[in-house]
């Protein structure tokens, strides 16, 4: 496939959560000129309320990505036959979860920062983000970080939010999520810590996932506690982890925006 809708497909940059992501050209019509962007296309198809809702959504997300520089660029929302797709910023530098093995711990805790930045101006906007995760979280062609990929599987299929789901997303979920709660500030909090933690060790809060099937890893994380890895992480980390996974959501910050100042704060005592 070379085309979809007016873009033109210039290579793929693999499956994401519900769907394949492109690099794409856009068309004239979104006055990009030649920038490329990251096409992403649902794998299902949806109806015209299910649309409807994801337009609704993806407003308020693009009204706060003017206003946030961590926050990617929405350029476009539309349905390929009944196919959805979403059109965002291209980032060249890759993800975190590309990247990570070669970034320094302080580089890693000041990108978490600046997605933790992003997250607020979603949350002042009214929006939780659902799905942070390495591979949501980019790398500036500038510097700094970019979170991106608003989390739409509960606009698209209501009441089956972790349905399509891999594990990369599951385990950087909170389990109240897992277990039928309602998304908040503090679920995307969590989520937060969650990354830091996997970025600065490899490894997820909840190490020995099973790989037998995703009922199995459901079940792992909706019974097992979040444990920090005993290497890899700076004190003054550990204690922030220890407020973004705390299992009470009344433990963890009250706003994105105070673990981004938190972790600005020690940045400067950790060793590279």
């Amino acid at each position: 496939m070379t085309r979809i809708a007016d873009y033109e497909i210039l290579e793929s940059l693999g499956n994401g959560s519900h769907g394949q992501v492109h690099k794409a050209m856009p068309p004239e019509r979104l006055g990009l000129g030649a920038t490329p962007v990251a096409l992403k296309v649902f794998d299902r198809s949806t109806d015209a309320a299910e649309y409807g809702r994801v337009v609704e959504e993806v407003k308020v997300y693009a009204a706060a990505a003017k206003g946030c520089d961590q926050l990617a660029p929405m350029y476009d929302v539309g349905r390929h036959g009944e196919r959805l797709f979403m059109a965002v910023a291209y980032y060249g530098e890759g993800s975190l979860a590309a990247r990570a093995r070669g970034l320094s711990k302080v580089q890693v805790v000041e990108l978490i920062a600046d997605a933790a930045r992003g997250a607020h101006a979603l949350h002042e906007a009214g929006l939780v983000h659902r799905e942070i995760k390495p591979a949501n979280v980019f790398l500036a062609d500038g510097g700094g970080g970019v979170l991106a990929d608003l989390g739409l599987a509960h606009v698209v299929s209501p009441g089956q939010t972790v349905t399509g789901l891999g594990v990369s997303s599951l385990e950087t979920m909170e389990p109240g999520l897992v277990r039928g709660e309602t998304s908040a500030r503090a679920s995307d909090i969590w989520s937060l810590g969650a990354t830091l933690h996997w970025a600065l060790t490899g490894r997820g809060v909840f190490a020995d996932l099973p790989d037998s099937s995703l009922i199995a890893v459901l079940r792992h994380i909706m019974t097992a506690s979040p444990s920090v890895a005993e290497s890899g992480i700076p004190d003054p980390v550990r204690e922030v982890l220890g407020r973004c996974l705390a299992q009470d959501r009344m433990e963890r910050y009250g706003t994105a925006l105070a673990l981004a100042e938190d972790l600005d704060t020690i940045v400067e005592g950790i060793s590279a």
